[in-house]
């Protein structure tokens, strides 16, 4: 590794090995903007707990047991042993991440003075 570093990356000098982050950082970007909602929902899903009423074969009434469960799993929300309580906080901090975050940081950029005057002259025609 770090005779591939030393032959092919620090012989080149400091602008041409940085010339293509601007590509690289556009292209993560614009991933990042199609697999957004997917990598939300997925995110929240831990989140989605409710009771399930079933339906008794015998009498036919509604019969529920009390318990949340997971809508997408059937796994039972809010015990301590529970999967549900594994995902928990990685599931928080993907909604930092992914919800919040990447939402902040393409208005940071969108709103940023010099990119949007940038922006406007692009859009003219």
């Amino acid at each position: 590794l770090c005779l591939f570093y030393k032959k092919f990356i620090a012989r080149k000098n400091r602008k041409k090995r940085h010339s293509h982050s601007d590509k690289t950082v556009g292209a993560c970007i614009a991933i990042m903007y199609y697999i957004y909602l997917n990598l939300s929902m997925t995110a929240l899903e831990v989140f989605n707990c409710s009771t399930q009423e079933l339906e008794d074969p015998l009498t036919g009434e509604i019969v529920s047991d009390g318990k949340e469960y997971m809508q997408e799993t059937n796994w039972e929300c809010y015990t301590s042993d529970s999967k549900q309580m594994e995902l928990l906080p990685y599931a928080v901090v993907a909604i930092a991440v992914y919800t919040i975050g990447y939402p902040c940081f393409v208005a940071s950029i969108l709103l940023n003075r010099h990119n949007a005057a940038m922006a406007r002259e692009d859009q003219v025609l």
